[in-house]
């Protein structure tokens, strides 16, 4: 499969040499990258086609100047985002987009404000939380003293880090300010599969997908069991440490996260058990009228054959 990597213009990043070469990284759990195609490139060019992708892969590129750097160790210094391999059609868009993210918002968006980095012999200065939502400002101060992006450091917003362009001191003291998501897109096109899952299993058995799914019919269903895998993670989340920090009050958000959790559940079960489920009727030959003549009846023209008539 095709996949299409959109950036700036690479020599306006790269701080140095023009850019001449491109380097794309793949992943299976997108932690671990390896090399997987070196191309040419214009340092005017804003896009590049990986023809070679596949829909169960992640994926990195690095710009590459004529002095040789970064190093495929740098962590594309002058490139940066993950790209899932898989291309999402229009109906998984919306179910993403249009339907389920509205119900997450704002933990897609949670702020973090004027956290203090840890500087590491690498030279990145790291940050707690990965997945900052570059949709919203970001501020990196060093010593108290806003910095500008790409000129004093480079970012990289998948993992949560900066690489300052000097090296800082021990006495120098790097704090930020962002938002980042909280759930992966990845992660939440799993709830998504596991709510239509759910319907599937609903006699008599259907095999929709995110593709094949009736929206209008079970989109708000869909939607409510993806929105309750995310309130069960939150909550479990909530018990370690580490996420605690993300809330004023941990116990409050805990107190909170489990009764809007317990409120979604049983609304969610009150709405599988509601669903019907008559256009999946199995079509079947029928003779019917006046003569006896044969009529194949389906989930679109039932209705024909009851009393409601034509």
């Amino acid at each position: 499969m095709a996949l299409i990597f959109n950036f700036a213009a690479p020599n306006t990043q790269s701080g140095g040499d023009d850019v001449n070469t491109i380097k794309i990284y793949e992943s299976t759990d997108a932690l671990s990258f390896t090399l997987v195609k070196t191309d040419s490139i214009n340092a005017s060019d804003t896009s590049y086609t990986y023809t070679d992708g596949s829909s169960s892969r992640y994926y990195r590129f690095a710009f590459v100047d004529a002095s040789g750097l970064p190093s495929p160790e740098s962590d594309t210094l002058y490139g940066g985002d993950i790209y899932d391999g898989e291309t999402l059609s229009s109906q998984s868009s919306t179910l993403l987009n249009t339907y389920l993210y509205p119900m997450i918002k704002e933990f897609q968006e949670i702020g973090v404000f004027d956290e203090v980095g840890i500087y590491y012999q690498d030279g990145k200065v790291r940050f707690e939380y990965p997945r900052w939502n570059t949709s919203r400002e970001q501020q990196i101060r060093k010593n108290g003293t806003l910095l500008t992006n790409t000129t004093d450091y480079a970012l990289n917003a998948t993992y949560g880090y900066i690489i300052p362009t000097t090296t800082p001191s021990e006495t120098d003291e790097y704090s930020s300010r962002y938002r980042f998501s909280y759930f992966e897109n990845t992660e939440l096109l799993t709830y998504i599969d596991l709510a239509i899952s759910n319907i599937n299993a609903k006699n008599p058995g259907s095999a929709y997908t995110r593709d094949t799914i009736d929206l209008s019919r079970y989109g708000h269903v869909v939607t409510q069991g993806a929105y309750v895998s995310c309130l069960k993670r939150l909550s479990l989340d909530n018990m370690i440490w580490r996420n605690k920090l993300i809330w004023a009050d941990p116990q409050a958000a805990l107190s909170l996260l489990q009764a809007t959790l317990s409120a979604a559940m049983a609304e969610y079960t009150a709405m599988l058990a509601d669903l019907t489920r008559r256009q999946l009727l199995v079509p079947k030959t029928i003779k019917a009228g006046r003569y006896g003549q044969d009529y194949t009846v389906t989930g679109n023209n039932f209705w024909r054959f009851t009393v409601l008539g034509n």
